[in-house]
């Protein structure tokens, strides 16, 4: 496969307090980043443009800090369970083919 296929679960929480929230859920923060760019749409695919910063602080967000001065580009899709997806990752990889001028895109392996 040309691109990594995993399994994810979308879901939307509302919540005034976030940081009570993940802490009710027993998780703790490691680290913190924010992104703050665009993103595009082509028939089912997303792809996102960001820049990524960082705060010197958990939870304050004022004289953010970027990684650098790189953009972040990230290329996704979204499939019902069960759908075959090799045309949908032919899709994922023949878009970034087209980006190669410009940007390498590359596979993350998260397990390494």
């Amino acid at each position: 496969c040309p691109t990594i296929v995993r399994k994810t679960i979308d879901s939307l929480v509302d919540s005034n307090n976030m940081m009570e929230f993940i802490k009710a859920l027993g998780l703790r923060i490691e680290y913190e980043f924010l992104t703050t760019g665009v993103m595009f749409t082509k028939g089912r695919l997303k792809i996102s443009v960001t820049k990524v910063s960082r705060s010197d602080q958990f939870g304050v967000y004022e004289n953010l800090k970027q990684f650098s001065n790189s953009h972040l580009v990230e290329i996704s899709i979204s499939l019902p369970e069960g759908d075959d997806y090799t045309s949908a990752a032919k899709a994922v990889r023949d878009f970034a083919d087209q980006l190669k001028p410009i940007c390498d895109m590359q596979k993350l392996e998260y397990w390494r």
